[in-house]
């Protein structure tokens, strides 16, 4: 990638295509430039890279210990890889007054990778368990769809986007799992469970579905909202009378 000019908070890139409010197809057109432009970072506008990011740990199981079956499952040191190769292709609510609709983005990312490690602890009736080793996660296909509303904060008379309501929904044609070390000291047991993981990989997404998804949305509105931070409404569109 090429070296970027040294912009100033205020201007957007000019690499970035500037459009009419409402226009669907510029902006798709303009939301890839900015995929592409702000995926590796710009640090001096603050912006970090969002090629690779790590999120928080992620509790996947977390049962009540008193209970005779129990099992705590949490994935810790977690690295998310694949944004910069996302491909908008649906933007609505981007209009004139941005806080009267939902705003929509579509997009697609054909491959996620989601490398971690996990320590879980198991109780079946009188049968412990526990142990810690590294987990990697491959989605394939990725169709993700971000929705949330938007009000108004005026600063130096421009208007500025302040996000709430945010949410992510996720669908995938397959979610392939390596999970090792699960068992130490019984090697066959840990590629017994991957493969049964692995052939029921949906019922495990769903699982951890709820836990993963909320802290991913949170990640997209820091994201996010650092860039209406930095760029006011107003100036990264065209008044009506520019082409």
């Amino acid at each position: 990638m090429k070296a970027l000019p040294n912009y100033t908070s205020s201007e957007l890139p000019s690499l970035i295509q500037k459009c009419h409010f409402s226009n669907e197809t510029c902006l798709i057109d303009s939301f890839n430039s900015y995929i592409r432009i702000f995926a590796r970072g710009i640090p001096h506008l603050g912006f970090r890279p969002f090629d690779k990011f790590p999120l928080p740990d992620i509790p996947v199981y977390n049962c009540s210990h008193d209970r005779p079956i129990w099992m705590s499952f949490i994935l810790r040191n977690t690295v998310f890889k694949g944004l910069e190769n996302a491909t908008v292709y649906e933007v609505k609510g981007f209009d004139k007054d941005p806080t009267k609709k939902m705003i929509r983005l579509k997009y697609r990312i054909p491959r996620i990778e989601v490398d971690g490690s996990f320590d879980y602890q198991t109780k079946i009736i009188f049968f412990k368990a526990n142990g810690t080793g590294s987990i990697k996660f491959d989605l394939q296909n990725a169709r993700f769809t971000t929705i949330f509303k938007v009000y108004i904060e005026f600063r130096k008379e421009k208007r500025h986007l302040k996000l709430y309501s945010y949410e992510s929904q996720l669908e995938l044609d397959r979610m392939i799992l390596v999970v090792d070390n699960l068992f130490a000291d019984n090697s066959d047991l840990t590629i017994a469970i991957n493969k049964v993981l692995n052939t029921h990989w949906l019922e495990f997404w769903n699982e951890l579905e709820p836990n993963f998804m909320p802290t991913l949305s949170r990640m997209g509105v820091n994201r996010t909202q650092r860039f209406f931070d930095h760029f006011s409404y107003d100036d990264i569109f065209l008044k009506d009378n520019e082409q």
